[in-house]
């Protein structure tokens, strides 16, 4: 991660001594500028949410996380950028298509991977598919499985700014 520092200066006040020629400047904000990708995983399942973000951690990817839909599409909407979004379709409050849904709305081309371990995994999937996720993996999937699924949605768009 890089960091820019932002120097805002006001006019001295008649009378006031100018800081900016007798006091060593600071910065007033300091911004953090991601040079990795980043993903947004919702997943309720905290093991697996665990292993998900570790997992793309040694990828080299910024990692936000979220327990339910409803607080991934605030995360959403509060981060800088969002390169990936993986979402687990059985999630609380809002679940995954809704999720996929509302995101897609916003930014078409955001890359999206789709899990779950629902007993009608299949059906799940296709809708997940038909709301736009590039990605489809049912669990239970290993490592493997999964950094070639996050590499494959990841290439499957145009390059994120």
């Amino acid at each position: 991660m890089s960091t820019l520092e932002l120097e805002l200066v006001a006019a001295p006040r008649p009378g006031m001594r100018n800081p900016l020629r007798t006091e060593p400047r600071r910065p007033l904000w300091t911004v953090a500028l991601l040079s990795e990708p980043c993903a947004l995983v919702a997943e309720d399942d905290p093991d697996c949410l665990l292993g998900l973000k570790l997992m793309l951690k040694d990828a080299g990817y910024h990692v936000i996380v979220a327990a339910d839909g409803h607080a991934a599409f605030k995360s959403y909407l509060r981060a800088e950028r969002v390169d990936l979004l993986i979402v687990d379709l059985m999630l609380p409050v809002m679940d995954g298509l809704a999720l996929i849904h509302d995101v897609k709305l916003i930014d078409p081309g955001l890359p999206v991977l789709a899990t779950t371990g629902a007993a009608d995994a299949r059906r799940k999937l296709n809708a997940a598919r038909h709301l736009g996720a590039v990605g489809l993996l049912p669990k239970p999937f290993g490592r493997a499985e999964f950094l070639a699924a996050v590499k494959a949605a990841s290439e499957s768009g145009p390059p994120r700014a």
